[in-house]
């Protein structure tokens, strides 16, 4: 992370805490959290966001719940094969 120039900092309002240099001892927390500030950042933080086009999220979405059935159906084929395996290996007694 390349440090800031002054002027690049801006006002020292738009620093998060951590950024904004200790105020107590270390592993303790900088002071009072400041709800107000803390929401209007991340409201801030959520409109610079990329949100991904109807397109692009059925797209990913398909390739998520694809990858989960293809997932589920090779755990499901391995467990199938040990059960017999194991009904061969021990005999008919171990299968119910």
């Amino acid at each position: 992370m390349a440090i800031k120039t002054e002027s690049e900092l801006g006002d020292e309002h738009d620093l998060l805490p951590s950024q904004a240099g200790p105020s107590g001892p270390p592993g303790e927390p900088a002071g009072p959290v400041d709800e107000g500030w803390w929401l209007s950042q991340t409201v801030a933080e959520l409109r610079r966001v990329v949100w991904p086009t109807r397109e692009e999220l059925v797209r990913m979405t398909t390739v998520v719940v694809f990858t989960v059935v293809a997932i589920a159906a090779f755990i499901t084929a391995v467990d199938f094969f040990f059960t017999n395996a194991q009904c061969v290996v021990y005999g008919a007694g171990a299968c119910k």
